[in-house]
């Protein structure tokens, strides 16, 4: 198969990509994947599984994949925008903590960064009592399985990542801390 360039496009997309004749573009909910198929001697292979080569997801595609995780006690939300089966070597979340509530946390199996994008709050190392000031701009970082207290003056919407990468739809247990077993999100 010759290496001839050739367009795709698809009705209600903006967008016009360029590809060799193994690609296809996918249109999703919102946008659009990039998947590779297998090419034979005799040209394209589309009964051939695609590989994905470019991960793209929405916070509103995740809502709807079902990834947005509510804790139990009504403190946080999270969207799970990448989780360990996207296969990256971490997880990233958009995470909400709702005005007025306190999350004592120990991530014991898992380092975290967080970056807050909106909200007021606080964090707490609890090992040394040193209170942080979380605003739009800000990161903390968890590196040494910080044992830590989250405060929310006024609703924090974090970006925060994971590593290792949580698996799906994991809640804190009683020792504020993330199971590296979880159920799986489809």
């Amino acid at each position: 198969m010759d290496a001839v360039d050739f367009y795709l496009f698809f009705e209600n997309c903006r967008c016009t990509h360029r590809f060799t004749p193994i690609f296809e573009k996918q249109r999703g909910i919102n946008g659009c994947a990039l998947r590779r198929y297998g090419v034979t001697g005799s040209g394209l292979n589309i009964e051939a599984k695609p590989e994905l080569i470019l991960i793209y997801r929405t916070v509103e595609e995740a809502r709807l994949q079902g990834r947005q995780i509510v804790s139990p006690d009504g403190k946080w939300d999270s969207i799970r925008l990448l989780l360990k089966d996207d296969k990256m070597g971490f997880s990233f979340h958009i995470t909400t903590i709702y005005e007025g509530m306190e999350c004592a946390l120990h991530y014991q199996n898992h380092l975290e960064s967080v970056y807050c994008i909106s909200g007021e709050g606080e964090v707490e190392n609890c090992a040394d009592g040193a209170v942080y000031s979380i605003k739009p701009g800000s990161i903390y970082v968890l590196d040494k399985n910080d044992k830590h207290i989250l405060r929310a003056h006024k609703e924090l919407l974090l970006a925060c990542v994971f590593n290792p990468p949580l698996i799906g739809k994991e809640v804190h247990n009683k020792d504020g801390a993330y199971e590296l077993i979880a159920e799986t999100i489809d």
